[in-house]
């Protein structure tokens, strides 16, 4: 969402999850690649967000101070129908997995984020996903087998966080 901030979107569109997942998860998700900086490359070449990557490797991304009064000051921002689509599969391969020993529940991880907007080649993203060189195959093996994670417990926090901020019913659970 803090990339939809900083490009003061009107709603958060699939390229600003694509760019979260880089941001967040640059070296966890990378390995998925066949050639080493595909991923890099592709963000590279990203309109609109490459803009927000090349702050945020500057070190000039808003501060999370700059990007709250921001949010203040514009409100909520929807999730656009896209990635309304691409969130809900990403629930479903999170759901596919059994909860750990304790009992929690399955998480949605940025794997999954990855493999759902990868799956949706309806879409652009998804299409310059798999041209960039993703190995779906291999990253579909480890959403299946993935453990839940405090990394990807926060990015299910994150989206159920959206979610309750819209007024809606938390569709994550």
């Amino acid at each position: 969402m803090e990339v939809a901030i900083a490009r003061e979107s009107l709603s958060l569109e699939t390229e600003d999850l694509l760019a979260g997942l880089y941001m967040a998860s640059l070296r966890r998700l990378s390995k998925y690649w066949s050639r080493s900086g595909a991923f890099d490359r592709l963000v590279n070449r990203e309109r609109g967000i490459r803009e927000i990557i090349s702050a945020y490797r500057k070190g000039e991304f808003p501060s999370v101070a700059d990007l709250e009064q921001i949010r203040l000051r514009r409100g909520f921002i929807p999730f656009s129908a896209d990635t309304t689509r691409v969130i809900e599969s990403a629930r479903h391969f999170g759901a596919s997995r059994p909860g750990d020993a304790t009992g929690q529940m399955p998480v949605v991880a940025p794997e999954d984020l990855l493999l759902a907007l990868a799956k949706h080649t309806e879409l652009d993203i998804g299409r310059r996903l798999i041209a960039s060189g993703l190995d779906v195959l291999r990253l579909e093996r480890a959403v299946r087998t993935l453990k839940p994670s405090d990394s990807a417990r926060l990015c299910q926090l994150m989206v159920v966080r959206h979610l309750n901020s819209e007024g809606g019913q938390d569709k994550l659970h």
